[in-house]
């Protein structure tokens, strides 16, 4: 892991154990994190962890303070499949521990997952431009937050 994914990795963590972003918010060289409380979720204390590489909204991570650890995490490449989206979204999956990652082979991406480690793991082509819904391993064509807040039964 890249030193800048360890200090993403690291105020991740903060915040998704209740801390507050930095009155400067935290934005280092291309990669950026941005919390907004999110009102459409009825539990108090929801918010939406949101990463940004170059400006492109790649990940959110759907906090509940009434459900502890049973975030949800939403991922996508914004059209750029590059080693360097594939490093952050796997510094994020780390977080998020489900057990899952993104790799390449003969140029495609894939996504891998299980909910236990002694799980196999489920694989499935990564589409470009397309979001994932993590926990639920559900491909979102159109991009759409509200697709994904049903998939995950949210």
């Amino acid at each position: 892991m890249r030193k800048i994914e360890k200090e993403m990795y690291m105020m991740l963590l903060q915040l998704r154990e209740g801390h507050d972003l930095p009155k400067r918010g935290w934005n280092r060289q291309n990669t950026e994190i941005t919390v907004e409380t999110n009102y459409d979720r009825d539990s108090k204390g929801a918010k939406d962890i949101e990463v940004r590489l170059h400006g492109n909204h790649i990940a959110t991570i759907e906090v509940d303070s009434e459900t502890a650890y049973r975030d949800v995490l939403k991922i996508r490449d914004t059209g750029w499949q590059t080693p360097t989206t594939k490093s952050r979204l796997n510094a994020i999956l780390d977080l998020v521990d489900y057990f899952a990652g993104i790799f390449q082979e003969k140029g495609e991406w894939f996504i891998q997952t299980a909910q236990e480690p002694t799980e196999p793991r489920l694989t499935k082509e990564w589409k470009g431009g397309n979001e994932w819904n993590v926990l639920s391993m559900k491909e979102c064509p159109d991009s759409s937050f509200e697709t994904l807040a049903a998939a995950s039964g949210k």
